[in-house]
């Protein structure tokens, strides 16, 4: 591992600072000097899970969640209710989103809740060339299919199944 030029210019990269042109990581093992196997990998899926899963728990049900202002009001008028008296139609109307704050509010979230790239496992362009590696991809993908089929398994006895996490709707990147 230490004499792998090329992994260990792309750790101190990932590691240098933004000023400096690099990405400024944190907390990767060694400071990006990798000695094991172990420590790329624990690198390697904390990225992937970042820019996949991460991106879609995070991204993908805003529209759900603030497209509709009275469930999940973005913006609020003034100061939100203090205890649990009823207050009447027009103080509403006084605190939430305007009409173009909302539509704003609700293209922004659609736009955002898009998905733009092939779904995880499966590449917009298939640069992985070596034998072994295709067949590491293979398997990650069978194991993608299983979680998915057991996440719909589960999803047929729930009044509300959970789709956001599903393997075939997590992005392989973000993409806004």
């Amino acid at each position: 591992m230490k004499g792998d030029c090329e992994i260990q210019n792309w750790g101190a990269e990932i590691v240098k600072s933004r000023d400096d042109g690099g990405c400024g990581m944190l907390g990767v093992p060694n400071n990006g000097q990798f000695e094991t196997i172990d420590q790329l990998v624990v690198t390697l899926t904390a990225i992937i899970y970042t820019c996949s899963v991460g991106h879609a728990a995070a991204s993908f049900q805003q529209y759900d969640e603030y497209g509709a202002p009275f469930s999940y009001p973005f913006i609020m008028h003034g100061a939100p209710p203090k205890d649990k008296e009823p207050v009447d139609f027009e103080t509403v109307l006084k605190i939430i989103p305007n009409r173009a704050e909302l539509l704003t509010l609700m293209s922004i979230t659609k736009v955002l809740s898009e998905k733009r790239t092939k779904d995880l496992g499966n590449f917009e362009k298939q640069l992985i060339v070596d034998p072994p590696a295709i067949q590491v991809v293979e398997e990650f993908r069978e194991d993608l299919e299983n979680v998915g089929k057991t996440i719909d398994e589960r999803n047929q006895k729930r009044e509300h199944p959970y789709e956001w996490l599903h393997p075939s709707e997590i992005p392989n990147a973000i993409s806004i």
